[in-house]
């Protein structure tokens, strides 16, 4: 199977792109300590691991880096350093915003799929709703408009209730699906998940157990002994196809809550076993307030450690986050941040479709093989 070229999406900087103050009231961000040190070390780790990381069809985080000398500078090459560095974030996300703007899926490579699916999963007020604005208020230029998917002030007030995809491109070829919120994670919000892995839930519905049911699903219930697998079959999709199911998959985990809780590694186990390779966003880094830039590094810091200690990540898997929470300006370094995470997506999305597709063409050619032994 042919693959996607990486030349065709990677990150590159053109003459064209030019940083402008007049594009941009809040520049500064691009020359945020917190955002320098995220890419930095992410260039490093992704150069260091370009064999093992990205395998999958085309890396769009693939980027060439020069490493810095360590020698005195004088206060102009200090400037002229922080100029360039802006004008390069600056330019990097201008590119990255065009690249997943006219991102289509090449449907000579990957047929019968018309968008990607990016499925979000986590806690109850982690902020998968808001990243999802996040992501599309980064790519379209609708400052003061309210957010794509409804969000709640706090915990206890977070809204979503339904599975529920938005397009969060122009060419409305990526689309990013909220979720409820996990609060129990017993067995039947496992179950709801497995479904939503599988592709059996239509858009837009509230996932949910069985209210009453028929004698055959008290014998399925007693034969599989898991109650909770038995769906309300208003929420289910019959005969599902590759564009039904999730093509990558995002952990949502704050940053200033408790530890992440064990329990959580079963929801990351249904989609390992399935070949997906999760990626992991940090949410509210900036818990302390946007100013208090030690108290977010702790905060991120801490949850990685503990993201890539307890699923054996690589250090590229976790990104740094920090939602829009105000929507009428602009943020260079929230934009920048959440773009990269979309972008790694995209790349693992199209890498699960071409495995999952070379999958299928395998166990076909099994049944072939084995109906000729049987004849």
């Amino acid at each position: 199977m042919k693959k996607v070229q990486s030349s065709d999406l990677s990150p590159k900087t053109t003459s064209s792109n030019r940083y402008s103050d007049a594009d941009d009231d809040n520049n500064y961000m691009v020359n945020h300590p917190f955002y320098s040190r995220e890419k930095q070390s992410s260039s490093s780790g992704s150069s260091s691991n370009n064999n093992n990381n990205n395998n999958n069809g085309n890396d769009l985080d693939r980027r060439k880096t020069t490493p810095r000398k360590s020698s005195d500078r004088s206060s102009t090459d200090n400037s002229t350093s922080t100029e360039f560095s802006q004008i390069s974030h600056y330019n990097n996300l201008k590119f990255r915003q065009k690249q997943l703007n006219e991102y289509t899926v090449n449907n000579d490579i990957i047929p019968n799929v018309s968008h990607l699916n990016i499925l979000l999963i986590g806690e109850k007020g982690a902020g998968k709703s808001s990243l999802i604005s996040t992501f599309h208020r980064s790519l379209h230029e609708n400052y003061g408009e309210a957010p794509i998917a409804v969000i709640g002030e706090n915990r206890a007030s977070a809204f979503t209730k339904k599975k529920k995809g938005y397009a969060v491109n122009l060419p409305k070829s990526i689309f990013a699906h909220d979720t409820r919120g996990l609060e129990t994670f017993l067995k039947l919000e496992l179950e709801q998940v497995r479904a939503m892995r599988d592709g059996k839930i239509g858009d837009d519905v509230e996932v949910k157990q069985k209210a009453s049911w028929s004698l055959w699903d008290y014998l399925f219930s007693m034969l599989s002994r898991n109650p909770a697998a038995i769906l309300d079959p208003d929420c289910l999709v019959n005969n599902t196809t590759v564009q039904d199911i999730p093509h990558a998959v995002i952990f949502v985990v704050p940053a200033n809550q408790r530890n992440v809780p064990s329990e959580l590694e079963d929801f990351v186990n249904l989609f390992l076993e399935y070949g997906y390779k999760p990626l992991f966003a940090v949410t509210k880094i900036d818990a302390h307030g946007s100013g208090d830039l030690y108290a977010a590094t702790h905060l991120y810091d801490t949850k990685k450690t503990q993201l890539v200690q307890m699923f054996e990540l690589e250090y590229t898997d976790v990104h740094a986050i920090q939602n829009y929470t105000e929507w009428d300006q602009k943020n260079v370094s929230i934009e920048s941040m959440a773009l990269d995470l979309l972008q790694k997506a995209v790349t693992r999305a199209e890498g699960f479709i071409q495995q999952h597709m070379d999958n299928e063409k395998d166990k076909q050619s099994a049944g072939l093989i084995s109906k000729c032994e049987i004849q």
